[in-house]
């Protein structure tokens, strides 16, 4: 009698097309990423009936909350003092040229810290300031 032996087939995951999967997630998931701008502090800015959008490679970025703090180009400072905010500026400045800077004060912010971060502007010798407010219409219809 002549017995043949069943071959037992030789199961195996094709590991190309999971990997192809993986490297698109990443993709999608890096290119997506960028497009979120979170900020180093939650603020709510002042309403007015024309919003100044400034967005730009030379801006610099002055976000003060509700309670005093502040952040330079979403890095958050420790204290918030006079001469940290001085140095975080400063810092920003010899990185570009010709710079802008916006100053994003929540609506609760005390008169005392935007003026502070402006002398610092004055004294760094930017002339080029705006403060940032948005649109009165636009936050009607966006609730």
């Amino acid at each position: 009698m002549n017995f043949s032996r069943t071959r037992k087939r030789e199961t195996s995951i094709e590991l190309t097309p999971l990997i192809d999967v993986v490297f698109l997630l990443l993709i999608f998931f890096m290119v997506s990423s960028t497009l979120v701008k979170d900020t180093a502090l939650s603020i709510t800015l002042p309403e007015t009936s024309v919003a100044d959008a400034v967005e730009s490679e030379r801006t610099i970025d002055v976000l003060v909350d509700a309670i005093g703090r502040v952040a330079v180009n979403d890095l958050q400072l420790a204290t918030g003092d006079r001469d940290e905010i001085l140095d975080a500026i400063a810092a920003e400045l010899s990185a570009i040229a010709n710079p802008r800077l916006a100053v994003r004060a929540d609506a609760q912010a005390t008169h005392e810290s935007v003026v502070r971060v402006l002398d610092i502007a004055k004294e760094l010798g930017l002339i080029d300031v705006s403060i940032q407010t948005q649109n009165r219409e636009a936050t009607a219809n966006n609730p």
